[in-house]
């Protein structure tokens, strides 16, 4: 009897604990679906925005990308600028190089301060030798960068005004040289005519006594 009023209580236990929904559906009815978790969906990958940028650039030519990477040597910046003056992109870098060239140039009166000269004059060495390495490296792949904060500075050089004098020059040095090959070209012209002016007196000469020995002979001679 025990056992009986045991499963009896159990089975009371367990509708009471069923949920409300199943009473109200009735036994045939199915139970509402679990909402499942979304599918996880693939995560668009973003392109960073520097290769973005990169890829908005204008496009550079091969030349332009030469003189750009020769404008961080020494002493070629300002020939690259004046040699590529309507290319923005050589101007960038033809600016950054010469910048580099002054503080490389520049920093070398740094070593006459005591004590700390000789070190800070070392580490700006260094810095501009790998700051230089490394924009060549972006000039030849022709990327538009610009060194942080020397590039700000860089923008302020009167490069329009270098690469005026410096074409005058290159301008006045060619005008000379073609005004020297004119000359040289006359000075060659007047010595075959002086050369050439002997021959044809002579030759004059000889025609001259040739129509006077004619004129002199008789015309007995003549006829024989």
């Amino acid at each position: 009897m025990e056992d009986t009023q045991n499963e009896n209580t159990q089975n009371q236990e367990e509708k009471q604990s069923m949920p409300e929904s199943t009473e109200i559906l009735g036994a045939g009815a199915t139970p509402p679906e679990v909402p499942q978790p979304e599918s996880s969906k693939p995560m668009e990958v973003k392109m960073p925005e520097i290769l973005k940028a990169a890829k908005e650039q204008p496009k550079t030519t091969s030349e332009e990308k030469i003189w750009a990477l020769l404008s961080y040597i020494p002493f070629v910046a300002l020939v690259s600028l004046v040699m590529k003056p309507e290319s923005n992109y050589v101007k960038l870098h033809g600016r950054q190089g010469l910048l580099l060239f002054m503080i490389f140039f520049g920093s070398i009166f740094v070593y006459l301060v005591p004590f700390i000269g000789p070190v800070v004059g070392i580490i700006i060495h260094f810095a501009a030798i790998i700051i230089g390495i490394f924009s060549m490296y972006q000039a030849f792949i022709g990327n538009w960068w610009k060194i942080p904060v020397l590039g700000d500075i860089a923008e302020i050089i009167p490069v329009e005004g270098l690469t005026k004098v410096a074409r005058g020059a290159m301008m006045g040095e060619k005008v000379d040289e073609e005004k020297r090959k004119m000359e040289m070209e006359e000075e060659a012209k007047v010595k075959t005519e002086n050369l050439e002016q002997p021959e044809q007196e002579i030759k004059t000469e000889e025609q001259g006594n040739i129509e006077t020995q004619v004129s002199d002979e008789t015309p007995e001679q003549k006829n024989s």
